[in-house]
């Protein structure tokens, strides 16, 4: 349907490896590959296949909202491959809600280096990407997370709504 006024028109795709994180009324692109086990490298190859696949069926938007694990295998992978293919266009922009842990070593590791993989795409591909960070904590657990990003999500319908005047891109 049509968004309301003041609000930019929102189109959801769930990718994942598998669909038990996503609700019965979501429709999710199961990808090939299964669970990394918290190892960033194990679906690498797989998942640079499937993406350039995934974005000839879902094509995507001039403004895109890309939120992800970093501190995960697979999301970590699959955020960055994405990031980068949305980018491969010079006409599509990314903002990435990123979603960190610190449960364990493995988790820090693999957030520090989802994040300085987008330093790398960035500078390879000489193009900014926006990155905001959320992160999973005991004072901070994911229901507040999962909030906070939502938030962060409708804050930027409005700013990219098309009806604001005189702001920069």
């Amino acid at each position: 349907g049509n968004a309301p006024a003041g609000v930019a028109q929102v189109k959801v795709d769930y990718i994942d490896t598998s669909s038990a994180n996503v609700g019965e009324n979501n429709q999710v692109l199961v990808v090939n590959g299964s669970g990394s086990g918290m190892v960033r490298g194990t679906n690498y190859a797989i998942l640079k296949e499937e993406i350039k696949e995934i974005f000839l069926s879902k094509t995507p938007s001039e403004m895109n909202v890309l939120v992800h694990s970093a501190s995960g295998g697979t999301g970590s992978i699959l955020g960055n491959l994405a990031a980068k293919e949305i980018l491969s266009n010079p006409n599509r922009d990314v903002i990435v809600m990123l979603v960190g842990s610190r449960g364990s070593e493995i988790e820090v590791k693999n957030t520090i280096s989802t994040i300085k993989t987008y330093a790398s795409i960035s500078k390879e591909i000489g193009r900014v990407i926006p990155v905001v960070f959320f992160e999973n904590t005991p004072e901070t657990p994911r229901g507040l997370v999962d909030q906070s990003v939502n938030s962060a999500i409708a804050v930027l319908t409005v700013l990219f709504s098309g009806q604001n005047g005189e702001l920069d891109k």
